[in-house]
């Protein structure tokens, strides 16, 4: 018997694609051997999992969810060069697309056209620029009952998250955007004192740190 709850119920939905593989691989069943029907049902589950990759129109804000989506469908689906130029051609749009316009076809290596639009979108100082910005944004905290504070630390978390997606958990030490979001919390002297004791402590402390510590 199967045990759902309240937020999770199995409909006949959920079986489609299952249901999809079970008739596709009937056949192989039924007339060949059985080595040969689970390499195709093993190609078949492949082919399942390869995902769309989401909409990117050149937002170097976007940038660094559309590559950790590319690079983690590409491992876990071991998703071939064929099948990512498809991807890509359908995932592009905009500045973008006609970035990579014309390595957008049958043969081309993908990573080559990730790497050219990570040389436009993924520059370090452009990156770092536009996903700080948000928080750079954000008002000052007026006290230790302002809501914000939680909005604060969750854009943190996510700020951490992607800098560490795309190779820059460097930046993490960038003493002068932590002295800036610092500032944000200049109305909480407590908060503040505490967190330059621990940097005193253990000088390896971060902006990663500094968001666990939210």
């Amino acid at each position: 018997s199967y045990v759902t709850n309240s937020s999770s119920h199995y409909t006949p939905q959920d079986a489609a694609p299952v249901i999809e593989i079970e008739k596709k691989i009937k056949p192989s069943l039924q007339s060949n051997s059985t080595n040969d029907a689970l390499t195709e049902l093993a190609t078949l589950m492949k082919q399942s999992l390869v995902e769309d990759l989401p909409k990117f129109t050149g937002s170097i804000k976007d940038w660094p969810l559309f590559l950790a989506v590319f690079n983690r469908t590409t491992k876990v689906a071991s998703i071939d060069g064929v099948t990512n130029v498809g991807r890509l051609t359908k995932a592009l749009e905009g500045e973008a697309r006609s970035l990579v316009i014309d390595q957008l076809t049958y043969g081309s290596d993908p990573a080559y056209i990730i790497e050219t639009l990570k040389r436009r979108y993924g520059r370090v100082e452009d990156v770092l620029k536009t996903l700080s910005s948000d928080l750079l944004t954000l008002p000052v905290i007026s006290d230790m009952k302002d809501r914000r504070i939680q909005s604060f630390a969750s854009a943190l978390k996510t700020f951490v998250a992607q800098l560490k997606s795309l190779g820059l958990a460097a930046e993490l030490n960038n003493n002068y955007l932590e002295s800036m979001l610092l500032e944000k919390f200049v109305n909480l002297p407590s908060w503040h004192a505490k967190w330059t004791k621990l940097k005193r402590a253990d000088k390896s402390k971060n902006i990663g740190d500094f968001s666990i510590f939210l």
